[in-house]
C-alpha cells in the first residue's frame, strides 16, 4: 500500500466509533476520506489544521473495542516505536490524548511496502544487500532498546520512494525493558505453547511456543533475505502445520536452485540467520549487517 499523504503519518486508538466520516475533528486534525483498511486498522486520510499539511489517521475498529489484547497491541507499537529513533524504522515524534482519543503523530512514509516490491520478481542480489544491511542496522538498533519485533516480514517492511527501507508494525513487539509505565509498554502476556508472529516467517523457537529474544528476529530476517533474492517464501507450504514443519526440519534451499547468481558468502550469511539453532545463528543483527557490507 503506498500512502501520499504529506508529512505526518496520524496513528490513533479510537473505540467509539467503527468509522470516521469526512470533516470529523480528531484533534487538530480534519478527517477528509479514506485511505485504506487491514486486520488491525482503518487508515484515513486527514489534514492538519494547524500546517494545513495532510495526514493520515490509523484507527483501531470499533469491533476490538472489548479486546483488550488488540487495544494493548496499538498501544505497544506507539510506545515502542516513540522508544526509537533511527532511519530504517518508522518514526513517532508526538503522542496525545484528545476528546477521549489517543493518538500519536508520526512520519508519513511515501512508497511501497517490500512485500508489493517482491510481488514483481525477485530483487537484483547487490540491491537486496543493500535494503538487507539498512534492515539489519534498524533491527540492530531495536534491539538495543530491548525491543524484539517478533514480526519481520516484507510486509511490515516499507520501502520509501528513494529506496529507504523503513520497519514497522511493532503491534507484537515485546520491550524487555521494562518501562515506567508497565500498562502502556508490557507485552501481551502469553503462557507456554502460545505462539505470536506470521508462519512462515517464524523462527523454531516461535513455532514451538518458547521464549523469543533477539535471535528470532534474525531467523525472520533471514527469511526475508531469501524472498527479496527468490520471490519465493521459502518455508511456505500448503499447509499451516506443514510450513511449521518446514521451519522446524527442511534445510533452506540454495540460491541456485532458483536461477540467483550471488557471491556464495551471501548464501553462507543467509544460511547462518535461518540455522535451526539459535545458538549457531548470528547473535546479533550489526554481525549480520557488516557481513552483508563486505560484499
Amino acid at each position: 500500500m503506498t500512502y501520499n499523504a504529506g508529512r505526518w503519518f496520524v496513528a490513533a486508538l479510537t473505540t467509539h466509533r467503527s468509522m470516521l466520516e469526512t470533516g470529523t475533528q480528531l484533534g487538530p486534525y480534519t478527517i477528509t476520506g479514506k485511505l485504506g483498511a487491514g486486520g488491525r486498522g482503518e487508515v484515513y486520510r486527514a489534514i492538519d489544521t494547524r500546517s494545513g499539511d495532510p495526514v493520515a489517521v490509523k484507527v483501531l475498529p470499533d469491533r476490538y473495542a472489548g479486546d483488550t489484547t488488540a487495544r494493548g497491541r496499538f498501544k505497544r507499537e506507539v510506545h515502542a516505536l516513540m522508544a526509537l529513533s533511527h532511519p530504517n524504522i518508522l518514526r513517532i515524534f508526538d503522542f496525545h490524548t484528545a476528546d477521549g482519543v489517543s493518538f500519536a503523530a508520526m512520519e508519513l512514509l511515501e512508497g511501497e511496502t517490500l512485500r508489493d516490491r517482491i510481488l514483481r520478481g525477485p530483487i537484483p542480489w547487490v540491491r537486496a544487500v543493500s535494503l538487507g544491511i539498512a534492515i539489519a542496522e534498524g533491527l540492530a538498533a531495536t534491539h538495543e532498546k530491548g525491543i524484539i519485533h517478533r514480526d519481520l516480514k516484507p510486509d511490515n517492511i516499507f520501502i520509501e520512494q528513494d529506496g529507504t527501507p523503513k520497519i514497522l508494525d511493532f503491534g507484537m513487539a515485546r520491550l524487555e525493558m521494562a518501562s515506567a509505565d508497565e500498562s502502556d509498554s508490557s507485552p501481551v502476556k502469553t503462557g507456554p505453547g502460545v505462539m505470536l508472529g506470521t508462519v512462515p516467517y517464524m523462527s523454531p523457537e516461535q513455532v514451538c511456543g518458547l521464549p523469543v529474544d533477539w535471535r528470532s528476529d534474525l531467523f525472520s530476517f533471514g527469511c526475508v533475505m531469501y524472498d527479496m533474492l527468490t520471490a519465493t517464501v521459502i518455508f511456505s507450504r500448503k499447509q499451516l502445520v506443514t510450513s511449521m514443519s518446514a521451519i522446524l526440519k527442511d534445510p533452506p534451499p540454495s540460491l541456485a536452485s532458483f536461477g540467483v547468481e550471488a557471491p556464495p558468502e551471501l548464501e553462507a550469511i543467509m544460511q547462518r540467520a535461518v540455522h535451526k539453532d539459535r545458538e549457531q545463528r548470528y547473535q546479533s543483527a550489526i554481525d549480520i549487517a557488516e557481513d552483508l557490507r563486505k560484499l
